[in-house]
């Protein structure tokens, strides 16, 4: 639809525009007195922070977390209120009122499921979003 279509390419222009950003700071660093710093730091980072065992163990638990988390949001947007699949009509149920104003409204495309899930999932904080999935988990 030509929603979808503006929304694809204002997404796109946003992603440019960070990108851009994201170069003019690199070059602002590189070209400063404390380039040397940076550098250092960042490798520093990377191998004593990045590459720490429990750093990765609590970056996978919260990979694992956030795709188990939206794989239920998903099967719940696709059966949405269905008394036939009492679980999924809980969580879409639990779901923000304003998230599900904007999706009722919608045209329920493909784009604006994927839209819910992303609105959904970016809306929760990392306690939140362990809490809630828990809580999902124990009413599987």
């Amino acid at each position: 639809s030509k929603a979808a279509e503006g929304n694809l390419r204002a997404s796109i222009f946003s992603m440019r525009a960070l990108y851009q950003t994201y170069l003019l700071a690199g070059l602002i660093i590189e070209n400063s007195d404390c380039a040397g710093l940076c550098k250092a730091t960042q490798k520093f980072d990377h191998i004593h922070g990045f590459q720490n065992k429990d750093v990765l163990n609590l970056e996978l638990r919260g990979n694992n977390y956030i795709k188990s988390m939206m794989d239920m949001i998903w099967n719940a947007v696709l059966k949405g209120d269905d008394s036939h699949y009492p679980f999924e009509r809980y969580l879409f149920g639990s779901i923000s009122e304003n998230y599900r104003r904007v999706y009722e409204k919608s045209d329920k495309t493909l784009y604006a499921k994927h839209q819910l899930i992303c609105d959904v999932v970016s809306g929760m904080t990392e306690t939140y979003l362990i809490k809630k999935h828990d809580e999902y988990m124990s009413l599987k």
